[in-house]
């Protein structure tokens, strides 16, 4: 692993008892792969498009076919797993009115986060990117998304129909159901599932 960058070696991990974890996925030089040959990372290095500097672009790993299929999985599983009412938001507000839903649900700002768009493309970033910078993420008409924490129980679903749905299994999503005017509940026409 020495021969690794250092952004490779090691992967912050939030563990509490009891939260799902997602399959295991070593992160190396084999599983990540460069960003000019990801499927969506026109997305992140066109002027066209989002040129995101540098540093930001170093936070972004994408993942192998192989890594992408077994994610892909995972977030069928966690798109099936997820029964209750999820707590639901627009994704056709503006952008910044959108960060802000983000931003509000809890989630720590460094949490590394799975991205899973199809069993080909799946990246792991971190939530401040994420959250900043969505809108290059998620693509309305066309994206169906499923981003969850490398260790944690919630799921998030962004629907290709412009909605984000969000599931956890703590009182946390009562909460902020319960907060007038923020979150909304949302019955999908597309069931349980996020793709």
């Amino acid at each position: 692993m020495d021969h690794l960058p250092q952004r490779l070696q090691t992967v912050p991990q939030e563990r509490s008892p009891g939260l799902r974890t997602t399959a295991h996925l070593p992160l190396n030089a084999s599983t990540i792969t460069a960003l000019h040959g990801f499927p969506l990372g026109w997305r992140f290095t066109s002027q066209r498009h989002a040129l995101l500097d540098v540093e930001l672009l170093a936070r972004l790993m994408p993942l192998d076919g192989e890594s992408a299929a077994r994610l892909a999985g995972e977030a069928a599983k966690r798109g099936d797993a997820n029964t209750g009412r999820p707590l639901a938001f627009r994704g056709d507000e503006p952008p910044a009115v959108v960060r802000r839903e983000l931003l509000e649900l809890p989630i720590e700002p460094m949490t590394r986060i799975v991205l899973s768009w199809n069993p080909h493309t799946a990246l792991i970033a971190d939530w401040a990117i994420f959250a900043a910078h969505w809108d290059d993420f998620c693509y309305p008409a066309s994206d169906d998304v499923t981003i969850w924490p490398m260790h944690g129980d919630w799921t998030l679903c962004y629907r290709r129909y412009e909605v984000f749905q969000f599931w956890t299994s703590t009182d946390v999503a009562e909460t902020a159901r319960s907060q007038p005017g923020r979150i909304t509940s949302f019955n999908s026409p597309m069931g349980g599932e996020c793709a």
